[in-house]
């Protein structure tokens, strides 16, 4: 009888042991599926794009011989994949990476896809450039950044910086048409170089092909 009720007690347990141990499988934030399978030329609006890109309130450590545009708002999982992932390796290819943020419009819901701290940062990196300010806001997570550093003035408040806000969008948007008039779908991050004086543009990240894709090419740029 001992026994039997031992092993009733073993039919129990076991099972919750095994949940207890059993990993569980992360989250898929990423979508690497989503990358290019390699870089295409901007044969379209090209000049348009370059001064898109050029004239954008792009931040960078000042560091490179080859100016490379990446762009992507701060909670992207892609971006934040390929700035952990690939940013060193960049900076070895030669890359002088010129980050361009923005704030995500509201959705067609109405609801807000971006929060105000989101939106003061976006802001005033449109406006001073900072690379110090940009540097720490990533190095952060960014509920812990909005609850315990000091950020810039509201950019809901305030119509300057308002303004820059929209300023961003306005940029994606005029990206997304030049994207699409060379049959490229928008998605972050989309990186920008130069090669042979024609500009090339990559979408997505994907770790595993990133190096062949993107790195080999920029080396050789």
């Amino acid at each position: 009888m001992i026994r039997f009720a031992a092993l009733i007690a073993a039919a129990f347990l076991l099972p919750a042991a095994f949940a207890e141990t059993a990993p569980v499988p992360p989250a898929a934030e990423t979508n690497p599926d989503e990358a290019m399978a390699a870089p295409a030329p901007i044969t379209v609006r090209a000049d348009e794009l370059g001064a898109l890109l050029e004239g954008a309130s792009w931040v960078h450590k000042g560091t490179g011989r080859i100016p490379f545009y990446s762009v992507g708002f701060r909670s992207c999982p892609d971006c934040l994949a390929q700035k952990v992932g690939a940013e060193d390796a960049l900076e070895a290819a030669g890359a002088d990476i010129r980050y361009i943020v923005y704030a995500r419009p509201d959705g067609e819901d109405g609801k807000p896809r971006s929060k105000p701290g989101e939106r003061a940062m976006v802001a005033e990196l449109w406006k001073s450039r900072s690379w110090n300010l940009y540097h720490a806001w990533y190095e952060t997570d960014p509920a812990t950044y909005y609850e315990t550093e000091n950020l810039p003035p509201s950019a809901d408040s305030d119509a300057e910086r308002k303004a820059l806000v929209e300023k961003s969008r306005a940029f994606v948007v005029t990206l997304r048409d030049i994207l699409q008039a060379n049959g490229i779908q928008l998605y972050v991050p989309v990186v920008f170089w130069r090669s042979n004086g024609n500009w090339i543009a990559y979408v997505g990240y994907n770790p595993d092909t990133f190096q062949q894709a993107v790195l080999a090419k920029l080396s050789g740029a």
